[in-house]
Order: C-alpha cells, then structure tokens, then sequence
C-alpha cells in the first residue's frame, strides 16, 4: 500500500498552484454541478454541470475524456508549447495539462504521486483495509479501466482490428460460417430438403432467395464495420443484443424507426433512477418481469432476438402496481392496461386474450365513482364500444383499484382476466409473433423480423385491427421496414412506431446500465434481465448517447 501511486490535479501557478487529491477511484469528475462533481467550478466560467473526466487505468495510464461534445477542452501534452483541442477520449500522462472552455480557462496538471504519509501510515496499521477493497466492486471498477482503455485510447486501426476479431470469434458470425449457411441454403433449394423450422418444402423453395439476400445483408452490416473508426448506434444495438443479422441491421435500413430508437434511448438513459427496481432486481415488479422472460424463453416458436426485446414491454418506470397502469393508447386517450404486459383491454381482446372490462377514473372523480354503479355502467361501456364491442353483462360487480400520490384508479369487472396469466399472454405471443406467423417476416429472411412483430403487437391496439377474426383491418408488416407501414396510418401509426422503439431501447440500455454500474449485482441482474452484454459495448453505447452523436 505504501508504495500505490494516487492520482493528483494542481492548478498551474497562475491560477492559484492548489492541488487537488489525492484521488483513488476511476475517475475524477469535474464540472459545475458540485453533488455530482469531485472538484467544482464557477458556471459564470462557462463550465459545464459536468465538463471532463480523467479516469485512471490499472497500469497508471490515463483517460481525459470531455462529457460531451460541447465541452470544450484543451491539452498540452508535457513539453508543448501549444495546446490542442479534444473532443473524444484521449490517453494523457502525468505532468500533462488541460484547460476548460479556453486556452486561458483553469488549467490542471496531471501528476501521479504517492499517498500522504499519515494516510499510509494508518492504512498500515489496518491491514483489512486492503483486504475489504479486493471485492467484486473492486474488480468490477478494474474491469471498467480496462475496457475504457481498449475502447476509447487505441489508434482506429488496433481498435478496428480487435472489433472485428471479437465479432469473428463469436461462432455464430465467422464469416466461414455465413458462407456455410449460405452454402447450406442453396442445397435446401436444390434437393427441395426440409427447413430448419419444420416449413412445408413449397414455402422454404419460395423463400430461399429472400434468405439468401438477407444473409449477404448481414455480412455487409459486419463487414462495414471494419472500415469504421467506431461503430455505429445500429452497429452498437447489434452487438449489445449479440445479434448480427436482426434489430442493429433493421436500425441501418430504416432510418425513422432508428431515430426514434435513439431518442428513446436518450431518454431512458436520462431517467436511470426510474428503472432502479429493474437494473437492481428489486421488488415485485422485477420478479414479474424475470418469470414473463423465462415463459418467452421457454417457447420454442419465439426467435431468440425477439425474446432478448420482447420482455421489455414489462420495463414500464411509471407502473403504479404490479397489476395496474394507465397510459396513453393509439387514441391518444388514457387507458388502464393490466398485467405484466400491461395491456389495455382492446389490444387484449384483439390480442384474442379474454380480459375483463376496465375504465381508468380520474383523480378527480374517484369519490364520486367509488360507490356509483352507474357511472360503473358508463365508463364500462365506453370501452367496450371502443374495442368495437356492443355486448354488455347482464350482471357484473365492480372494483376500483386506486392508484398512488393522487392518480386516479381502475374500474374493473370482477373475474378471471387473461391479462394477468403470464402462461395465457406467452401463449398468444407465440400464436400472433411466432416464426410463422401471419403479416411478419420469417425470422431467418428479415433483419427487420423483431421490429416488425413488436410494431404487431401494438399495432392490436388499434380499433380497426382484430387478430381474433382472420386479420379483419390486418396491418401487414411482412413486405416493409416498420416506418414505412405505420407511415400510413397517421398518428395511430406514430403511436405504434414511439412504442416499437422504446421497448427496443429499454432492451439494449438497462442491460447496459447493470453491465456498467459497479454497484450493480451482476449476478442477481443478469437472473432478472438475462446474460448482460459485453462490458466494452456498453461502455461505447454510454458514451455515444451522452455526446449526442449516432
């Protein structure tokens, strides 16, 4: 321990000599905002709430990484006369200086030096010290180091090198093994062999140029990106949901959908203490959503990129029970939806599950409604004519299940609800999202399979749409990228498009967000969410949604 070099920053003598430190973690942070800063700046400077990083590496190298890209910085290498500006992560040594916002704004000296004496001579003293630091924290903060120094401070050509060498040695991307599939496929036409899936030999003969195409699609998407000096938002998605040839493709192709994705993203990135009880595993609703993951996982019908997203229609931060919650449908009107799907009745119903009928009541009249049964009988029948339906229970009974801090509740009919059957609601996913089902792409012929069985999915919530009788008012996503359908369908396809993405989001960054906290338990998230994604693309995606820059 006496011997451990600790990071220092000192002011240049101009602008006061202070020297800050000594500095232990990954990273130092500094910026305006003094809770989330370790050393804190003037905002009337021009300092962003958080402006740079210097982040430490296990081998004492070191990492000066601006926030974002409006964060100006400028580095003076040791011995330059002359600064440059940096607006990426970039390995620095000691006794290397940078300023913020100008070449004349505060500058700091990078310096590693030992601890203090009294520091090191009371850690001596107290040998467990040591010991409760080799902890899974610990490692887990050195395996950032790492991977922040693989990804951000090697030159394009070492970093494109081991990009690529990390896709091929994934077995079910070597190129040989593409071409093998390739080689595969073309005997299947030929003989007039079985599929893989169990097709009739008409249907796989009819489709086997579609396959084809989309295999060759999918070594372009790979190959393009060893030309890159970095990977793309869609190459990013890929390679977070180790998927090469499906959501991460289908991003590149469909440029609307991508952006919504993004935005998404974004967003959810910024409200990360919203999904704690997800990316921490805690509470019911987490348990909820690790058992509507097991049941997607344990049919086998489901293609296996379609079950890592699917699970995140649960991921829902506002949800006010376990059972309840409002939001706003294809109507653009509130809705109670229930269950770990959180469905609302008229996409359950067209969904061809058996819900009971619901009505969400306002805050402000939830007095007036509690004992009313005719308000019960009016609010009822609202939403059964708007899921197209006319018949009323001759006899029912009420309940109102009300929401928290003042929310308002839902009225619903007492009685068994399919809605809350995890079994029932995997059930129909398989029949209406399955690998053969109707106004989708075969999983193995489409990049854009996933995103086009999501945008099915709530696509049933329209009032003109019933999987129940036949495809009445079908929406068929089986020949075009999802933007392209839901393009034609106003402000409901919108609607469908803003949910598409987001649930597609939410399964690429909370992953993420578990992979990348080290105060996260790897273990009890990855039981809730899955095997988490390689830290190194994590890393990248973090960083490339905080600079604003797909």
């Amino acid at each position: 321990m006496s011997d451990e070099l600790v990071l220092y920053l000192r002011l240049t003598p101009e602008f006061g000599g202070t020297r800050f430190g000594f500095f232990e973690g990954i990273e130092v942070v500094l910026g305006s905002e003094g809770s989330r800063c370790d050393i804190t700046l003037p905002q009337s400077l021009g300092v962003l709430p958080i402006h740079v990083r210097v982040m430490r590496q296990a081998d004492n190298s070191m990492i000066l990484a601006p926030a974002e890209r409006t964060a100006t910085v400028f580095l003076w290498k040791q011995g330059a006369r002359a600064p440059v500006q940096v607006d990426t992560p970039t390995a620095v040594r000691p006794n290397d200086s940078f300023a913020l916002v100008t070449e004349n704004g505060p500058r700091f000296i990078i310096e590693l030096d030992a601890l203090p004496q009294e520091v090191k001579d009371a850690r001596d003293k107290k040998p467990s010290i040591r010991d409760k630091r080799l902890n899974a924290g610990a490692f887990g903060k050195e395996a950032k180091r790492q991977a922040f120094t693989r990804v951000l401070v090697t030159g394009p050509g070492q970093f494109v090198q081991r990009a690529w060498t990390f896709v091929k040695s994934g077995a079910i991307f070597q190129p040989r093994y593409i071409f093998l599939g390739i080689t595969m496929i073309g005997g299947y036409a030929l003989a007039g062999g079985m599929s893989c899936k169990g097709k009739k030999t008409a249907k796989l003969l009819q489709s086997e140029s579609v396959k084809l195409e989309s295999c060759e699609k999918t070594l372009g998407f790979a190959d393009g990106r060893g030309e890159d000096t970095s990977w793309t938002f869609a190459e990013l998605v890929a390679e977070v949901l180790r998927e090469p040839g499906g959501v991460g493709l289908a991003l590149e192709e469909d440029t609307k959908l991508r952006d919504a994705v993004w935005s998404e993203a974004q967003l959810i990135l910024s409200q990360g203490k919203q999904y704690a009880w997800l990316i921490e595993s805690k509470g019911g609703k987490a348990n909820e959503f690790a058992d509507l993951r097991e049941r997607l996982l344990a049919e086998e019908d489901l293609d296996s990129e379609l079950v890592k997203v699917l699970p995140y229609i649960a991921a829902d931060p506002s949800r006010h029970s376990n059972e309840w919650n409002k939001l706003e449908d294809s109507q653009t009107e509130d809705v109670c939806t229930r269950g770990v799907a959180q469905l609302s009745y008229r996409q359950a119903l067209h969904f061809g599950l058996s819900p009971q009928l619901d009505a969400l009541i306002p805050a402000s009249k939830m007095s007036s409604y509690m004992n009313d049964k005719q308000l019960h009988e009016q609010a009822l029948r609202a939403t059964l004519e708007g899921a197209g339906q006319s018949e009323f229970p001759e006899s029912f009974s009420t309940t109102v299940n009300e929401f928290t801090r003042g929310q308002g509740g839902c009225l619903y009919v007492e009685g068994d609800d399919e809605r809350t059957r995890v079994n029932k609601v995997v059930n129909k996913m398989a029949r209406h999202l399955g690998a053969e089902a109707d106004n989708v792409p075969l999983p193995e012929a489409s990049a854009h399979a996933t995103s086009a069985r999501l945008a099915k999915l709530f696509t049933a919530d329209l009032p003109e749409v019933d999987y129940r009788t036949d495809g009445v008012g079908a929406v068929s996503y089986a020949e075009f990228p999802v933007s392209t359908v839901t393009a034609g369908l106003g402000s409901k396809g919108e609607w469908v498009l803003q949910q598409t993405a987001r649930t597609i989001a939410r399964s690429v960054v909370l992953p993420c967000q578990a992979a990348v906290d080290p105060k996260v338990d790897k273990e009890k998230a990855a039981a809730t969410m899955g095997e988490l994604p390689p830290l190194t693309q994590c890393l990248m995606l973090d960083w490339r949604l905080r600079s604003d820059s797909q």
